[in-house]
């Protein structure tokens, strides 16, 4: 990293992350290696178009299938895509990191993995293009790039104010290029741009992004039985997404019907994982 300097630095440095990293919950079961994503050899089939993916389990990660063709040709409106953060609290409280699991998640709770994001990265989700099956994630707070859900495969990213974190909102557009508001570092980076980072349109374009059919209140979801939402992450239809410790679930304002997408015990010992509270989700309009 950048930040690393010569001699007992390097050495205090590198002593600290791998004391963080030695206390990471440990997947058990075809986990993907901590270097990055999960493995995606290709399928045994011809006829396979998503790229197989390794499954990661462990104490209090959710039960979950691998993303498959099925999976991803079922996605539409009320999908949702999470990560699912695996870092836990030691005894003093003190955050342990984990890895970061890219979940999509079906609108009657059934979950998919599809991606695996080792615990130094900082994943956290932007956008997600529906239609094109890639999704924009944040790094560390400055790294930009685009996943392919189909492949697997995490495109190389690119840092547009270095190491500065990058304050943007990012909104996906037909033809595959993202439309960016924001900053970093006092830079303006409005504008419209390639997966790589390539700007391709001025920052006067218009915004695509259309409103949500109907709103959803998100102050009195709960996830039964005693959960009250602290975070609402939008709306399919009448339908809101919602988190709180951990937790993940959506509420149908139409229906009063909470189905329950993620569920972490907060009173769970030894602490529970940290779940999604500390990353985004996004559901598809």
């Amino acid at each position: 990293m950048a930040r690393r300097r010569r001699g007992s630095l390097l050495a205090m440095v590198a002593g600290v992350v791998a004391a963080a990293l030695a206390g990471c919950s440990t997947p058990t079961e075809s986990s993907p290696t901590s270097t990055g994503l999960s493995p995606t050899p290709p399928g045994s089939s011809t006829n396979v178009v998503v790229a197989e993916r390794s499954v990661t389990t462990g104490p209090g990660i959710p039960d979950t299938s691998a993303i498959d063709d099925a999976a991803l040709a079922s996605v539409g409106s009320g999908w949702s895509l999470a990560l699912f953060d695996t870092g836990t609290f030691d005894e003093r409280h003190n955050p342990l990191l984990g890895a970061r699991l890219l979940y999509l998640i079906s609108p009657e709770g059934e979950r998919y993995q599809a991606g695996y994001y080792s615990p130094i990265r900082g994943a956290d989700l932007l956008a997600w293009n529906v239609g094109r099956d890639t999704v924009f994630l944040r790094f560390n707070g400055s790294e930009l790039g685009v996943f392919d859900l189909v492949s697997g495969r995490q495109l190389p990213t690119w840092q547009p104010c270095g190491i500065s974190f990058a304050d943007v909102g990012v909104t996906p557009r037909d033809d595959g290029t993202w439309e960016i508001r924001g900053s970093c570092n006092g830079t303006q980076l409005d504008g419209v741009y390639e997966d790589d980072g390539t700007p391709v349109d001025d920052p006067s374009f218009s915004s695509t992004t259309g409103g949500p059919a109907a709103g959803v209140d998100a102050q009195p979801a709960w996830l039964q039985p005693d959960q009250p939402a602290d975070h609402f992450w939008g709306v399919s239809g009448t339908v809101g997404l919602f988190s709180s410790g951990g937790s993940l679930w959506t509420y149908d304002s139409a229906t009063s019907t909470t189905v329950p997408l993620i569920e972490v015990d907060p009173l769970a010992t030894p602490e529970p994982v940290i779940g999604v509270a500390l990353t985004r989700s996004l559901i598809a309009p």
